[in-house]
């Protein structure tokens, strides 16, 4: 009986071990599976984030990369033969437009990545994309950097419609208030600055016009000055809509009023054909009144003002004139 009970034990003992080999087997052949699971799920996830990812060691070698990077630069590239540092500068050189911009980045050693990097970059087929850098610090040492690329082409053309929309009249086109004085205060705070005029346009009996023909016909009037407007003028010059019917024009390199008077009479003279709209025959004028920086004024509002004294000076005339400011204007 106690021999049989010894065998027993025995028998036991030695299936127990074979059961915890067996299940320590087990265990590790389930970690396994679960690390190829989880190692295969990153991998796919590192190939579907909506950015490019390049993961460089502190030598400059490329470790891995993924395939948005390739979609978004166009590069085609077999994943098995990684490229060095040098070889994917010469693939995205080929690809964007501020090379200059990329190769300072490639220039700086891995080791000295402490600071995130960022760079908007424009490609030669007119995307814009977001590059930013993430190091990987151990033992306060860099021991690689990520590289992350967005394309922000969309996000950037909203911003751009956003910025335009903002500084631009929505009816005629024109650089409107806030463009004028951000030009202005810019030209006259430039330490370099050549002489300039300021005119103060005033459409002629425009709110008679609102009145008896509405404000669409108002609209198309209004546009259709500032288009004739424009085309007196010369290339550098700025045209711009104050508000209603009134306009502001910047003459650039004008120190005398001779080059004022030629632009002011090719304006009048574009206006002396008359205006048809919507099958309506219109005849308007323009008042003027013109100051000159610096000899008048140094500030921008101030150039402003004095510009629409002289023209309500030219209103007083009898309109369709144009008046230079004098201090006089100002009793």
């Amino acid at each position: 009986m106690f021999e049989n009970n010894n065998r027993f034990n025995s028998v036991t003992s030695s299936v127990s071990k074979k059961m915890l080999v067996g299940n320590k087997n087990c265990d590790q052949l389930s970690q396994h599976r679960q690390l190829a699971q989880s190692s295969n799920a990153m991998l796919e996830a590192f190939d579907n984030v909506s950015f490019g990812i390049v993961y460089l060691n502190s030598h400059g070698e490329i470790l891995c990369y993924n395939d948005v990077i390739t979609e978004i630069l166009h590069i085609e590239r077999d994943k098995s033969v990684m490229p060095n540092k040098q070889e994917l500068f010469q693939l995205i050189s080929k690809k964007v437009k501020n090379l200059k911009d990329i190769e300072h980045l490639f220039n700086i050693p891995i080791k000295e990545y402490f600071q995130t990097q960022e760079l908007v970059v424009e490609t030669v087929d007119d995307k814009v994309l977001y590059c930013s850098s993430k190091s990987i610090i151990k033992n306060d040492l860099v021991t690689g950097v990520v590289w992350s690329m967005s394309d922000i082409t969309e996000h950037k053309t909203q911003e751009r419609i956003a910025t335009y929309k903002s500084l631009h009249d929505a009816l005629t086109q024109l650089p409107n208030r806030s463009y004028l004085f951000n030009t202005l205060d810019r030209m006259t705070q430039s330490e370099d600055q050549d002489k300039f005029a300021v005119l103060f346009l005033d459409l002629d009996n425009f709110k008679q016009i609102n009145d008896n023909y509405g404000h669409p016909v108002g609209d198309q009037l209004l546009i259709s000055c500032a288009g004739r407007i424009r085309n007196a003028l010369r290339v550098p010059d700025t045209l711009a809509r104050l508000s209603g019917d009134e306009f502001i024009i910047i003459l650039e390199n004008v120190g005398s009023p001779d080059l004022v008077t030629q632009v002011i009479d090719r304006i009048n003279q574009s206006f002396s054909n008359s205006f048809n709209l919507s099958g309506i025959s219109l005849d308007t004028s323009l008042s003027i009144g013109v100051t000159f920086f610096p000899r008048n004024a140094t500030k921008s509002r101030e150039l402003i003002r004095q510009s629409d004294l002289a023209m309500y000076q030219a209103k007083r005339l009898g309109k369709n004139t144009f008046c230079f400011y004098e201090a006089s204007m100002e009793v």
